[in-house]
């Protein structure tokens, strides 16, 4: 596919407002990459001079197919470098926007929701035309974008309490229509294999969210001191870790689990019961994600491979035998597609998690 660009005649984005300028028939280059739950942005490079380079400028918009089986998507230019008579171009999938746009969080307490009515009750600052919809039905109790202000942005999945830490699943993005979905992908029956389909292949391990202890700490009221303490419990070590060293992670005591409960001291009731709950919330803590593995990901470009893989999407999940003939289940955590030739050029496999603020806003 030829990179289509487009400008907005509004302040608020919608299809609508998307105003055809032309088609860049002087990229010689368009390669959009998507994450899991991440970023999702495009590169290209444009010959100077050519159809509708002139049109190529920063807040304007290019139309590129993403991946084999989506519609085009938009993607706002944030930077145009020029060299050598070519136009270096940096652009941001529309859904980036979300971060412009404040949550006014005029409720004095949690609200409990599933995330479709969470997001359908929102006080948003500006109008937009995003629409929200998701299978995860059960509802939680959520303070972000309700007691607590943020952006849009953050509420879907860039903040502790965000939709997609306390509820989890992945995003599938189209342009202005964004889903919460318990599974985005499907499970393929494909191998890849070390020796047979894979002559080589990139392997990286990182122990970056790898931990021994957790330390949980609550914030009680003093009735002897007249105002709010923190109390910590010792360090609760994770039996099964895999760090070899001490690595501590702080954690702060959800306020709902210590609502009401009052501590002295002077006399030093009420402590050990409020350590207790301290304890209780680490164990639960460790248990929700697995804090003590190494992950690991795999890079895979070669073309043969990648010829059987077109048809794959995002968060699929295969089988992977490595050199060690250790058989496990991988997830495609990210695409990297060639809009051009309208094929993957490598395709990234493993199980990291990461949050949608990742990517500078």
């Amino acid at each position: 596919m030829i990179p289509l660009v487009y400008e907005t005649t509004s302040r608020i984005l919608s299809l609508n407002s998307m105003h055809y300028l032309g088609r860049l028939t002087g990229c010689t280059e368009c390669t959009v990459e998507e994450s899991r739950n991440a970023d999702y942005t495009l590169s290209a490079s444009v010959v100077k001079n050519s159809e509708c380079a002139n049109s190529v400028v920063i807040q304007n918009y290019i139309c590129a197919k993403p991946n084999p089986t989506d519609e085009p998507q938009f993607f706002e230019i944030y930077e145009v470098v020029e060299k050598n008579n070519v136009l270096s171009i940096k652009a941001k999938h529309i859904k980036h926007n979300c971060y412009n746009n404040i949550l006014a969080a005029g409720e004095t307490s949690a609200q409990l929701y599933s995330p479709a009515e969470a997001y359908e009750n929102l006080d948003a600052l500006f109008d937009n035309n995003y629409v929200f919809s998701s299978d995860i039905t059960n509802r939680k109790s959520i303070n972000l974008g309700y007691t607590q202000v943020c952006t849009l942005g953050d509420f879907l999945g860039g903040l502790e309490g965000s939709l997609l830490d306390l509820f989890g699943g992945e995003y599938k993005w189209n342009n202005f229509n964004v889903s919460l979905l318990k599974n985005r992908g499907q499970k393929r029956a494909y191998s890849l294999k070390w020796g047979d389909n894979i002559s080589s292949y990139e392997k990286t391990q990182s122990s970056e969210t790898t931990i021994s202890h957790v330390c949980a700490y609550a914030t009680v009221y003093d009735e002897f001191s007249k105002q709010d303490i923190q109390i910590i419990a010792d360090p609760y070590e994770i039996f099964e870790q895999k760090s070899k060293t001490n690595k501590l992670s702080v954690y702060p005591v959800p306020d709902k689990l210590v609502d009401g409960i009052t501590v002295n001291s002077s006399t030093g009731d009420g402590y050990e019961f409020v350590k207790n709950t301290c304890r209780i919330a680490a164990t639960a803590y460790i248990g929700g994600d697995k804090l003590g593995e190494i992950k690991s990901n795999i890079k895979v470009d070669v073309e043969a491979v990648l010829d059987d893989m077109q048809q794959f999407n995002l968060c699929d999940t295969v089988t992977v035998i490595l050199s060690d003939s250790i058989a496990a289940e991988s997830k495609i955590v990210k695409t990297t597609y060639d809009t051009l030739r309208e094929r993957y050029k490598q395709l990234e496999l493993g199980s990291f998690k990461t949050k949608l603020s990742d990517f500078v806003k």
